[in-house]
Formats: structure tokens, sequence, C-alpha cells
């Protein structure tokens, strides 16, 4: 190899590191800009509540969800204590596995009500399981301070879990804690408190995967359910048996939609803000422990590889720019946007592959940020290293251009 090559080489090798580093520069210097602009930050913050992965669950999941029979939905809607009380008595007269009431009672009421709430709630002949709530130190819902307990009145201490979502106000629920350890108590969240009467194996696999957050692999919307009044009705109810009961407000009754504990969730078609809420807590609970059951977890790559890949893509694209950009400029701006469209569709596609397919979940987000902006940032980069030339005699690939 002659020593221009050598030389060649080794420029181009500098100059495609420090325009990666500067794609990613702006892009951060971008971000800062959306974060801090009045004006741009309800446009950053829909913006960043996407994931690419979002697409398999709205646009291929949702067409795929079959009837899960294995948990039934009961509907509380605006019962008081005597109604959800009188709930509880019918739903156990038929037996099933157990009862996810997702409901917490903090203080005590009306004393007749509270009595006749607190018979049905003690009756052992089914499990019955309520839920706590995590008294979070702080905004990012990672310094759990205590937990929120039903009142000592109703003897449930034992027999609940917490039902909190890692999710902020208007985000999609993606994630929940499966266990949280306050002081030396290690207290289990409501879908694995319910799995773990349903399946203690299946709970134990939890256990021992030993995450602090677990992704939500929701597998559909559809599951038996029973509106507030049908549970009174001379409906045949037998189908209960041996089911999981989640007993949770889906609105005033199924036909209307509220916004009270209504979340939403990657199966929401709408990206961005102003996006419609689109399942219930209980129904959110219902997948988790759907998927606690089936052992069928989602496995995130660590941030560090996601951003380490997109650094070497961007990389390899900033070869191939630079050597059009240098030595086939005319064949620059058409050669580069048709690479940047394949190559984005190839990374997506391959994203949601391994989503599907693999359980791995490889946001490709920074990834595809790369290979958008790099194009431009080549602009930019050409234009300092031609200022840092005539002022200290910066070496660069460049110079053949």
């Amino acid at each position: 190899m002659s020593s221009d090559s050598h030389n060649n080489n080794r420029l181009i090798h500098k100059d495609v590191v420090l325009s990666t580093i500067l794609t990613f520069a702006i892009f951060l210097l971008l971000k800062l800009v959306f974060v801090n602009t009045k004006y741009l930050d309800p446009l950053y913050q829909a913006l960043s509540d996407f994931q690419f992965t979002d697409l398999y669950y709205s646009q291929y999941q949702q067409k795929q969800t079959s009837l899960d029979t294995n948990i039934v939905l009961v509907n509380i809607g605006n019962l008081k204590r005597d109604g959800l009380a009188q709930q509880l008595e019918i739903i156990k007269a038929n037996h099933p596995k157990a009862i996810g009431l997702d409901a917490t009672f903090i203080e005590k009421k009306d004393s007749v009500l509270d009595a006749y709430l607190k018979q049905e709630l003690n009756d052992t002949s089914v499990p019955i399981i309520l839920t706590s709530n995590i008294v979070y130190n702080d905004e990012e819902q990672d310094k759990a301070g205590s937990i929120e307990h039903n009142h000592e009145y109703f003897g449930m201490q034992n027999h609940e879990g917490f039902g909190n979502f890692l999710a902020k106000e208007g985000q999609s629920v993606r994630y929940f804690k499966p266990f949280i350890k306050i002081g030396d108590e290690l207290d289990a969240s409501f879908g694995a408190r319910l799995a773990q009467i349903a399946d203690s194996n299946a709970f134990n696999y939890l256990l021992n995967r030993n995450q602090s957050s677990e992704i939500i692999n929701y597998q559909t919307t559809a599951y038996p359910k029973l509106d507030v009044y049908d549970i009174y009705s001379s409906a045949e109810l037998s189908f209960l048996k041996d089911k999981i009961v989640l007993m949770g407000y889906m609105g005033g009754n199924l036909n209307e939609i509220t916004f009270e504990d209504n979340h939403l969730t990657p199966f929401n078609k709408s990206y961005g803000g102003h996006s419609i809420p689109d399942m219930y807590g209980v129904e959110i609970h219902a997948n988790i422990i759907s998927m606690i059951l089936r052992r069928d977890y989602i496995y995130e790559v660590p941030g560090w590889i996601t951003y380490l890949l997109a650094f070497v893509i961007c990389a390899i694209h900033m070869y191939l720019f630079i050597y059009l950009f240098v030595k086939k400029h005319k064949w620059f701006h058409l050669g580069a946007k048709i690479v940047q469209l394949i190559s984005f569709a190839i990374v997506l596609l391959l994203s949601l592959v391994a989503f599907r397919y693999l359980r791995i979940k490889a946001e490709p987000s920074y990834i595809l940020i790369g290979v958008i902006l790099s194009c431009d940032a080549l602009y930019f980069y050409e234009g300092i290293v031609e200022f840092l030339k005539e002022k200290i005699h910066f070496k660069t690939y460049f110079e053949h251009h």
C-alpha cells in the first residue's frame, strides 16, 4: 500500500469518527432546543413518548387478538361498598380460582356497609387480592417511600398487591414493577399476587428473573367481560369456575368511555399528543397476569448497546457518504437519499421482526436518527473542516474534493 493510500485511509477514518460524533451532537442540541423552548415542549413531550416498537402492537398485534378465556373482567362501575360486597358474594358462589379487586379501601366509612364488605373479603372460600399503592418520594418513580395499605379493619394486609404502573401522566403504560422492596419487606404487584395463586411455578419464574421492571407484553384487549349489573341478573355464571376474575372500574357501564383509571398503551393508534386513552387499569392488569402465566417475557437490549449500535451504523453510512461526497459528488444527493431510505426500512423491519419473533426489544430510534441526520451533518462537518484547514492546517479527506 502506498503512503498516499495509507494517509487517505487514515484521514477518512478520522473524518468518519468526527462527523459521526458531530451527527449526535446536532441531535442532542436539537433535543435541548425542543425541551427548553416553551412552544416546542408539547411537541417534544408527544414525540418522546413514541416508540417504533409500538407499531407492532397498534398495526399488527391488535389485529391478531383472540379471546383470552382464562381471565374474566367484571366492571364495578360506581358501586358503593355494599354493591361490591354483593358482587363478591355472587362471584364466589361460582367458584373462581381467584378474585382480584382493583380497589383500595383506605378508610372506614359506613359501619354497616363496611361490615358487609369485610365479611365477604374475609371469607376464605376463594382467595381475594386487593390493590395497595406505592407512595413515591419523587416524580421519577424510582424512590418508593412507602406502601399505602387498605385499612386494617378489613384485615387484608397480607392479601393485597400494589397496582401502580410505571408511566407518567399522559404517557403510554409499557412497564410495571413486579416487586418492590421497602425496608426488609418485599411487596409483590397486584398481577404477581394473582399469578402466584393461579400458578406458583410461574410466579417463582418471575421472581427468579430478578428484574426491577418488566416490559408488559400486551397480547389482547379481548377478555370475557361482565357489566356492573350483569352479575345481579339471572345470567349463567358457571363459566367463572376456575377462572381468575378481575373486578375493576371500566366506566359507569361498558358502553361509555371515561378517562378515570383509563390509560394509554402501545395498542393506541394515535401517536403523540392528544391521544385518547384506550385501556382501563384492570385490563392492563389482565395482560400482566396473562404474560406471567405464559412466561412470555420481552428482553430489552441494554441502552449502552443501543447507543453503540447507533454510532457504528451511523459511522458505516458516513464512510459511504464521505466517499460519494468527495469522489462521486454529482451522485451524492441521489445516492445518499436512496441509501437512507433503504437503511431506514431495513433497520425498522429488523427491529420489529426481533420484537415479534425473538421477544427482543431493541428500540431503533437512535439508530434511525443517526441515519437520518448523517447526510445533513456532513455539510456542517465540511464547513467546519474548511474553516480549520485555513486556521490550523487541519488535514482531512475532503482535501480531494
